[in-house]
């Protein structure tokens, strides 16, 4: 009878959907496979955000938004405890909401995200191209404007178009 792997190794398979690295938009379920070890494995065990050590039977959910840390290892039926591991990710389910504002003739942009924050507004004017917005823009001439805007947060979830329409 052979004796395995010398050392007993642990990994993990994520099932969600993925945002921007590092992200993901919809609830986890984190599965842990352990293979080799001294005479096999004996246990799997996980904690996540720093709770109590729990042996590993059923994949892990995880539903909460923000940021989490799984850590994980296992022990062979020789006693060799593997070293912790861990994987880092956040979830974000939530667009960010932009608002839009006509002061003076200049428009302004702001949008919120209380998760993973905002990382870009977007808008356009009139059908024109969309662009990055990077602060109040002057809305010249005479004639009626329609402004499109939306944000993006730092996930990955964008926000549906807005208009606004300025006379």
């Amino acid at each position: 009878v052979g004796l395995g792997w010398a050392y007993v190794i642990t990994s993990t398979t994520v099932s969600g959907t993925a945002g921007n690295p590092g992200w993901f938009l919809s609830e986890l379920n984190i599965s842990l496979s352990t293979w080799g070890g001294q005479l096999g494995v004996d246990y799997t065990e996980y904690s996540l955000d720093t709770a109590a050590w729990q042996n590993y039977t059923v994949p892990i959910e995880c539903d909460e938004e923000g940021n989490h840390t799984l850590a994980y290892r296992s022990r062979d039926l020789g006693g060799n405890l593997e070293d912790t591991k861990y994987l880092e990710f956040g979830l974000d389910f939530t667009a960010p909401v932009s608002v839009a504002s006509m002061s003076g003739g200049n428009l302004t942009i702001s949008a919120a995200d209380s998760v993973s924050g905002v990382e870009m507004i977007y808008y356009r004017v009139d059908g024109g191209l969309w662009t990055q917005y990077d602060g109040p823009l002057e809305l010249s001439g005479k004639t009626n404007h329609t402004v499109e805007y939306h944000s993006v947060d730092n996930a990955g979830n964008s926000e549906e178009v807005k208009t606004l329409e300025v006379e």
